[in-house]
């Protein structure tokens, strides 16, 4: 069924969170999907989640990026070399 609809079967190794609790939250994703689905057929309510799923606006982005239109990086400069503000503070250096 897998190489019939081209889709890719990967396996995490055993003890890999991150990666589980991904799979775990689309699992959730579809059946809360399904529940609140008002379609006639399983087909046409997968049919409208895959097209939920595939062009849903984060497209791998960060929340910040996605939902704030912003960056994660600082525009601060705060370091004696230009370097981000977090960075010096990071690194135990005073802002100057």
């Amino acid at each position: 069924m897998c190489k019939h609809h081209s889709i890719e079967h990967v396996k995490t190794p055993p003890g890999h969170h991150e990666s589980n609790g991904r799979a775990e939250m689309a699992v959730k994703q579809i059946k809360n999907f399904l529940a609140k689905s008002n379609a006639k057929t399983a087909e046409k309510t997968l049919f409208e989640f895959s097209r939920f799923w595939n062009f849903r606006p984060s497209a791998g982005g960060s929340p910040c990026r996605c939902f704030l239109f912003q960056t994660n990086e600082s525009c601060l400069r705060g370091g004696p070399n230009g370097e981000p503000a977090a960075l010096a503070v990071s690194e135990g250096k005073p802002f100057t």
